[in-house]
């Protein structure tokens, strides 16, 4: 049965088969690239947002640090006027 199909096959064996190695390989190259893109997207997403996070952890800081200094200038101030 499988000996009637060949020979009724269309094309030659000798093109087809590479063809369709090239052709099966370039969908699998193709779904490979799409999934670490996408890999890589998401993971360049998270390292965003950490960073993110830490830089405005370390401005809070910063800007808490600066908010209690002048505190402590300004009733230093206060308390040489009494």
């Amino acid at each position: 049965m499988l000996y009637r199909w060949l020979s009724r096959f269309p094309f030659s064996l000798k093109y087809s088969i590479p063809l369709l190695i090239l052709i099966l390989g370039s969908l699998l190259s193709g779904t490979t690239i799409y999934h670490q893109v996408s890999a890589v997207k998401r993971q360049f997403q998270l390292d965003a947002i950490s960073t993110g996070e830490l830089d405005g952890q370390q401005a809070s800081a910063l800007l808490n640090y600066i908010y209690r200094s002048e505190n402590l200038q300004t009733n230093e101030a206060l308390q040489t006027r009494d």
